[in-house]
C-alpha cells in the first residue's frame, strides 16, 4: 500500500488481472467466445489464455459450451448471491416493480449508487418497441438518467464534488448535460422537487423519470424509475407518472419498514 493507505500498482498480481478480465469480457459480450477470440481481444497469447480458461472453467467460473465457446459459469452466480448487498431491498421490490411497469406501461427500474456507479438491482422490461438495455451498461451514465440524478441528488456537497472530480461527464447525445455547474444546479431543483426528469439525455428517444426511495432514517437508498418513448413525454403524462412513482415508492419504503 502507499502512504494514502491504498493499493500501489506494485501489488497486483499480473495472472489474477487476466483471469478477473477474461471474466469481465465475457460476461460484456453479445455471445458466447472462443478461446482464441478472448486471447486477441486481451492481447494475450493463445498458450496464456488456454490456460487461465482452462483454470477457470474447472473452478465453474467458465462454461464450456458445445460449439467450443465460452460463457460465464455457475460459480459466478454463487458468489454474486452471497454478496449481494442488496437482497432485501431486491426482493420487497420484486411485487412492486411488476406492479409499476404494468401501470405505467414502461420499463421500470431500482438503482443504487455503489462506488461511483450507477448498478440496477431489479428491472421490469415489458413488451414494447422501445429498446432498454438490461445489461449492466450504464454504470457511468448518473449525469444522464433520471435515477441516476436523484441518486447524485442525495449526496452531500462533499460527496459530490469528490464524484464530479473523478467521473468526467461524457456526452452521450446532443441533450446530455456536461457541465457541473449546470448538473448541480439541475441536482438541486430534482431534490427540491423529489423528482427527476430526463428526456434523450442518454439516449435518444428515450426519456426516464425517477424519485427517491428512502431507508429507515429517510435518506434516499435507491432510486426508482421508468423509462419510455419520448414520444409520450408532455406535462400530463409526466405529472401522471410521478404520482405514480409515488405510490409506489411509498409502497416499497413501507415494506422495508416492515422488514
Amino acid at each position: 500500500m502507499n502512504k494514502n493507505g491504498n493499493l500501489s500498482r506494485k501489488t497486483f498480481v499480473q495472472s489474477v488481472e487476466r483471469a478477473l478480465d477474461i471474466l469481465e469480457l465475457v460476461e460484456k459480450s453479445q455471445r458466447p467466445m472462443r478461446s482464441g477470440e478472448i486471447a486477441k481481444a486481451l492481447g494475450l497469447s493463445p498458450a496464456t489464455a488456454s490456460n487461465l480458461i482452462r483454470t477457470l472453467y474447472m473452478r465453474n467460473y467458465l462454461k464450456h459450451n458445445k460449439d467450443n465457446t465460452y460463457t460465464l459459469g455457475v460459480q459466478n452466480f454463487i458468489l454474486g448471491s452471497s454478496a449481494d448487498t442488496w437482497k432485501t431491498l431486491r426482493n420487497v421490490s420484486d411485487s412492486i416493480l411488476q406492479a409499476l411497469s404494468r401501470e405505467s406501461e414502461a420499463a421500470s427500474f431500482l438503482g443504487v449508487l455503489y462506488q461511483r456507479r450507477m448498478l440496477a438491482i431489479n428491472m421490469v422490461i415489458p413488451t414494447s418497441p422501445i429498446s432498454i438495455a438490461v445489461n449492466q451498461d450504464w454504470q457511468d451514465q448518473c449525469h444522464a438518467t433520471a435515477s441516476g440524478k436523484i441518486l447524485l441528488s442525495a449526496l452531500e456537497d462533499e460527496e459530490l464534488d469528490d464524484f464530479l472530480r473523478s467521473n468526467p461527464l461524457r456526452q452521450l447525445t446532443g441533450r446530455t448535460v456536461c457541465d457541473p455547474e449546470m448538473l448541480k444546479n439541475e441536482l438541486r431543483t430534482i431534490r427540491a422537487e423529489g423528482y427527476s426528469v430526463v428526456q434523450d439525455e442518454s439516449v435518444f428517444g428515450i426519456s426516464s423519470i425517477g424519485v427517491p426511495v428512502c431507508g429507515r432514517d429517510w435518506r434516499p437508498i435507491a432510486a426508482l424509475a421508468i423509462s419510455f418513448s419520448s414520444y409520450f413525454l408532455n406535462d400530463a403524462y409526466l405529472q401522471r407518472q410521478v404520482i405514480l412513482l409515488n405510490k409506489y415508492r411509498r409502497e416499497l419504503e413501507k415494506s422495508l419498514l416492515r422488514r
